[in-house]
């Protein structure tokens, strides 16, 4: 996630079109679409299959019912797992397919966030799975309240002249952090 830079590069099909993983790999550069294509070509290697997610960051902007290219503003992965793969307590992103059986989500653009997790902005939100068959409309997994929380204490003082002055912290884990 970190030694791969983000640069957006959004001239001509640059927008739609990632670049080949070796151009990546070798420019150390690259987009979302860019940098999802390089963890999948390393995912291949070993043996893994993953596929393109296309997702708006923004939720709701995917109409099931007119999905369009256009629609889409990030690309993400899918990686597949085994249906023995037990799930863990630090792999939140896991969601059971019908055909793919587990597949582990994955924004290799974040470097805030680690595998097993998702950006705020991406849980509960309409994806286009694509596939070596087609494409098709997936909800990604909505991280348990246990991760996605934010604990606030606050020590204050109201003075006789009304000024409220004190100490406030925060510990934030999941998507807050």
């Amino acid at each position: 996630q970190t030694d791969i830079r983000y640069v957006a590069i959004e001239i001509g099909v640059g927008g739609y079109q990632p670049h080949p993983a070796q151009d990546i790999f070798t420019n150390r550069y690259g987009d979302c679409k860019d940098k999802a294509t390089l963890l999948s070509a390393m995912l291949a290697e070993l043996g893994i299959k993953s596929y393109y997610v296309l997702i708006n960051t923004r939720r709701g902007v995917v109409a099931p019912t007119f999905p369009s290219p256009l629609g889409f503003n990030h690309a993400i992965l899918a990686i597949q797992l085994p249906a023995d793969v037990p799930r863990q307590n630090n792999l939140w992103s896991i969601a059971d397919h019908k055909q793919l059986d587990r597949l582990l989500f994955f924004d290799p653009t974040d470097i805030l966030v680690p595998l097993g997790y998702l950006p705020e902005d991406l849980q509960q939100n309409d994806g286009l799975l694509v596939t070596d068959s087609g494409g098709e409309l997936v909800e990604l997994p909505l991280l348990p309240p246990t991760v996605n929380r934010l604990l606030r204490t606050a020590k204050l003082t109201l003075t006789p002249d009304g000024t409220l002055y004190g100490d406030v912290s925060e510990i934030r884990w999941g998507a807050p952090a």
